[in-house]
């Protein structure tokens, strides 16, 4: 996406924006203006990476089943968009749109079919072998 600062010069009304500093996303292809993105300043950033860290702890405390669970609803929701998404990301980057879609779309997904299937199984912890407990050479114990 191509952002762009705004003149100062001009208006609130003009640039589309209630408020604030702010960038405005142009497609590169056209020079059309295709929105304003808000700044944040440093307490809005703050704000931010406190919500992602309150995230990333919810998600952590879920279980494998679950992440599963959000995973395919996440590549469901990824379909029923697609193009929507493809589109704006053709718009924001001035790219064919079957190029949005085979370099940006199709990789989402199958990472997203991917992790649905077998990533799961990375992000269970690593099973303990007895023999490293000097319980047996043979047996192995997964973690809870």
């Amino acid at each position: 996406m191509v952002h762009r600062a705004v003149p100062e010069e001009a208006t609130h009304e003009e640039q589309g924006v209630q408020n604030g500093p702010h960038l405005t996303s142009i497609n590169p292809a056209t020079e059309d203006v295709l929105g304003h993105v808000p700044l944040t300043d440093r307490s809005g950033l703050e704000a931010v990476l406190q919500g992602a860290s309150e995230t990333a702890r919810l998600w952590g405390s879920l279980s494998l089943a679950s992440r599963r669970i959000y995973l395919r609803r996440l590549r469901h929701v990824v379909i029923e968009e697609a193009e929507a998404i493809a589109r704006l990301v053709a718009m924001e980057q001035g790219k064919p749109l079957p190029e949005a879609y085979a370099t940006e779309i199709l990789p989402v997904l199958a990472l997203l079919k991917w992790l649905e299937r077998e990533g799961i199984d990375y992000l269970a912890p690593p099973p303990l072998c007895a023999h490293d407990a000097h319980i047996g050479p043979q047996a192995h114990v997964r973690a809870l």
